[in-house]
């Protein structure tokens, strides 16, 4: 999924936090206001219980309001739930052993779970979604429900609450298709971008190329004495032509849906490739393309420039907080020679893209070795 921190202006992101911040603070100060006017006895049970509370309810708070740093919305969201459900229960417990009225529910628990639940409803994947959304429901209702006491008129809290879980899965699901809207939008102004780019290459690229090779062609035909010279002046414009209709060809390819489809499509049957990947293999779209016309340009030049029949190894692995892709080959003649440099430079400006790198040199006297780094802060889909 294309992050929506991708699409939206930065002005309007700031919005939400703003709103988020301003109802967790209003929260916390009835949650500090309440505490401060119970009518206390002189227990220190009570004292105890009621503090853990408030600290679970500011934990909370500062949860919801950090999740957008931290790629752990389901662990945030089912710790924040877990953590409501154990004071509730510790609260019934406790009220049971010394027969008296204790405890209180607060606000911020509350709120900072219907966050969680929206974000999780609009991020995750339905198998995360339906779990994550009931048990922190639970929580959610429970709160008001047992530790005011089911006979209690403020256990009524309850019926509230439960509309705002209600409405907090609503506004996460209303958001998820809205964000889908305009991915598929984005997506679809992309490939009409990618196609026109196409056509005006070969169109205006290819005529003046094919000029000159037929030029290049018809002079040696006539002046014998210049044909070395222009018989690299075929090759080369061959060779660039070949090169440009295999681009254009790259571009008219549609976008592979995962990067396991885009690999394939990089060895393409071909025995000599070797292809190593994690089981876990997940990243983002665009890193999707990035990676397969890395993987794509080194390959190829392997196949050119390697031993006739030597084995091309392209091994994709996570490397603590990097994706590396490396593409190591055997070159032909048992010695490493340098290119021209114009692939190298390519995979490294579409590596910058995306905040990674590209190095390439011998690995040993015979073998040549392609390997680019991705950070996994960008690869990765965000949830």
């Amino acid at each position: 999924m294309i992050s929506t921190s991708d699409t939206w202006p930065g002005g309007i992101r700031r919005i939400p936090f703003v709103v988020e911040c301003a109802a967790l603070w209003l929260a916390m100060f009835v949650d500090v206001w309440t505490w401060m006017h119970l009518p206390y006895e002189t227990h220190l049970l009570d004292r105890t219980i009621d503090a853990v509370t408030m600290a679970v309810s500011l934990a909370s708070a500062v949860v919801a309001l950090t999740r957008r740093r931290f790629d752990r919305l389901a662990w945030s969201t089912g710790l924040v739930a877990l953590g409501s459900l154990l004071i509730t229960v510790t609260v019934v417990q406790t009220r049971a052993a010394v027969e008296r009225e204790l405890g209180f529910a607060t606000v911020g628990e509350v709120v900072a779970l219907a966050l969680l639940i929206g974000a999780t409803c609009r991020r995750l994947s339905p198998r995360q979604v339906i779990p994550l959304a009931l048990f922190g429901g639970c929580a959610m209702i429970l709160d008001p429900l047992l530790r005011f006491g089911v006979g209690s008129s403020w256990a009524l809290l309850a019926v509230p609450v439960a509309v705002v879980w209600g409405g907090s899965i609503g506004v996460g699901l209303v958001l998820r298709d809205a964000d889908n809207v305009r991915t598929a939008a984005l997506v679809a102004s992309r490939e009409d971008e990618r196609l026109s780019l196409a056509r005006e290459l070969h169109d205006f690229v290819a005529h003046h190329i094919t000029g000159i090779i037929v030029l290049a062609q018809g002079a040696q035909v006539n002046t014998a004495r210049s044909q070395p010279a222009l018989g690299e002046i075929e090759q080369a414009g061959t060779e660039a032509l070949t090169a440009m209709r295999r681009l254009v060809g790259m571009l008219r390819t549609e976008t592979f849906a995962t990067l396991r489809e885009a690999l394939d499509d990089v060895r393409r049957d071909d025995g000599r490739v070797e292809v190593s990947l994690p089981a876990d293999l997940d990243v983002r779209p665009q890193v999707i393309t990035t990676a397969h016309r890395i993987a794509l340009e080194a390959v190829t030049n392997a196949r050119r420039h390697g031993r006739s029949g030597g084995t091309i190894k392209l091994d994709v692995r996570y490397d603590e907080d990097q994706l590396v892709i490396e593409v190591g080959n055997e070159v032909a003649g048992g010695k490493v020679r340098a290119g021209s440099g114009y692939g190298l430079t390519g995979m490294a400006e579409r590596a910058r893209a995306v905040g990674g790198t590209v190095e390439a040199g011998p690995e040993s006297p015979d073998r040549w070795r392609v390997t680019a780094t991705l950070p996994l802060a960008y690869v990765r889909s965000w949830t």
